[in-house]
């Protein structure tokens, strides 16, 4: 019965089917859930009044994923810690180089 075998999905998280989990997520999806969080990271950068350029961006680093946040101008007041449990890295904006 070839029916009851699970499907893995290929998550790193996990290596059984996720019923007592709640579910699994997979990694190959994993990306696009960080870019949902990066857009309303930065939007509500945006509404608490940063008038300077703001770019969000997930990073994978060797202790899993975060937010990093690029500004350009002054320092946005209302950045967290965390989002969507998820830690957050703030960084100005480098000039370019000549």
């Amino acid at each position: 019965m070839e029916a009851n075998q699970p499907n893995f999905v290929g998550s790193m998280f996990s290596g059984v089917d996720g019923s007592s989990e709640g579910g699994r997520l997979t990694s190959s999806r994993f990306n696009s859930t960080m870019t949902l969080f990066a857009v309303r990271l930065a939007d509500s950068i945006r509404s608490g009044g940063q008038a300077g350029k703001v770019r969000v961006t997930p990073e994978l680093t060797p202790n899993g994923w975060i937010l990093s946040v690029t500004y350009d101008g002054e320092k946005p007041k209302q950045v967290p810690n965390l989002w969507c449990g998820r830690p957050v890295r703030l960084e100005k904006l480098k000039a370019p180089s000549a």
